[in-house]
């Protein structure tokens, strides 16, 4: 772990230290670079409040008798493209907020340096941020993330709660039913059994599977590496000209 701060610290000094003249001509660059975040995060937005309807219509699955059973299942059905959705969303915040620190505010003159404070205040309280620099958002759950995870939990929860009451109301009218011939809307109980551990190993594998992306720190070093590399051309063509 110090050898990994180490590391981190080196590199954002390495990019602090490497350039000092501004281009103020980059500023709408800037402008739009922090517009396009802006945006990915609205999006996110919407579609946290686009689970809040999904679960609130679980919810009313539970209590009621006239939609089919599996129809508690529907939620997940969108729980998870909406998390690719959500997960791709805040990589293109991290790879937007890298660029924004490697080809802007690396300049000392630059006058905006939100983004390069906001990585190094991590160095100051260790609590802070950490995701910032984990490979996945999976190991270390952003809190708009997480809903995700939480409301396919609910989901699975309530599914669960529901089945356990029909089969009990099943024996209730009928005790000498063996629990595993209950049948419900003309389908045995083991069906809805397996469905639903089938649903949960799915939802597992997708949300280890796609929660993997490159992380913060990734983006800065990749940065690092192509201005290095365009700098190295430029010189190598005769030119001097500051990014």
């Amino acid at each position: 772990m110090e050898k990994e701060d180490n590391k981190k610290r080196i590199l954002y000094s390495e990019i602090v230290g490497s350039r000092k003249n501004y281009n103020m001509c980059w500023i709408d660059e800037y402008k739009m670079m922090r517009e396009e975040i802006v945006n990915y995060m609205d999006k996110q937005q919407t579609l946290r409040d686009m689970l809040y309807v999904a679960m609130a219509a679980c919810i009313v699955f539970v209590f009621s008798d006239d939609v089919p059973f599996l129809a508690m299942l529907l939620p997940l059905l969108f729980i998870l493209p909406a998390y690719v959705c959500a997960s791709n969303y805040w990589i293109c915040v991290r790879k937007a907020s890298a660029y924004l620190v490697v080809f802007h505010e690396c300049y000392v003159d630059c006058p905006f340096h939100w983004e390069i404070r906001h990585g190094l205040c991590e160095k100051y309280n260790p609590k802070v941020e950490k995701e910032t620099f984990q490979r996945s958002t999976f190991f270390n759950i952003y809190i708009q993330l997480s809903l995700y995870y939480m409301f396919a939990f609910v989901t699975m929860i309530l599914y669960i709660i529901r089945l356990y009451t029909q089969i009990v109301e099943s024996i209730a009218v009928d005790p000498s039913v063996f629990w595993l011939e209950v049948r419900i809307d003309g389908f045995p109980v083991w069906f809805y059994i397996m469905a639903g551990i089938s649903m949960i190993g799915v939802m597992i594998f997708a949300f280890v599977k796609l929660s993997m992306g490159p992380s913060y720190q990734e983006f800065l070093e990749r940065f690092l590496q192509a201005r290095e590399q365009e700098e190295s051309e430029l010189k190598n063509k005769g030119m001097n000209i500051e990014y």
